[in-house]
């Protein structure tokens, strides 16, 4: 990813607690014009949107605190399960703030 990019995630990120009382497509369109990716957005939720790297990865972007917290708990989850758990799950690679 450039530095654009980060820095763009990381403007969306500081933006978070200003949209707790604002509907899931709301905050999902209000995050994807901030973040301008180039990536395909390939789904949301109401905690994150996911974009397809074009590289056999996925990018996970919180939508709220709560998404923050879903994408540590599943980086947690991957790299501390037991490894005959680990091969049914996808790789997560990194987590945290930009």
């Amino acid at each position: 990813m450039s530095n654009l990019e980060i820095q763009s995630i990381n403007l969306w990120l500081s933006k978070i607690h200003h949209n707790k009382d604002t509907s899931k497509s709301q905050r999902a369109n209000k995050a994807k014009t901030i973040l301008q990716l180039k990536y395909q957005k390939i789904g949301n939720g109401r905690q994150r949107i996911v974009y397809d790297l074009n590289n056999g990865y996925v990018l996970k972007v919180a939508l709220t605190k709560k998404g923050i917290q879903c994408n540590k708990k599943e980086f947690k989850i991957y790299n501390h399960c037991r490894a005959d758990l680990r091969k049914h799950l996808c790789p997560v690679k990194e987590v945290g703030h930009f």
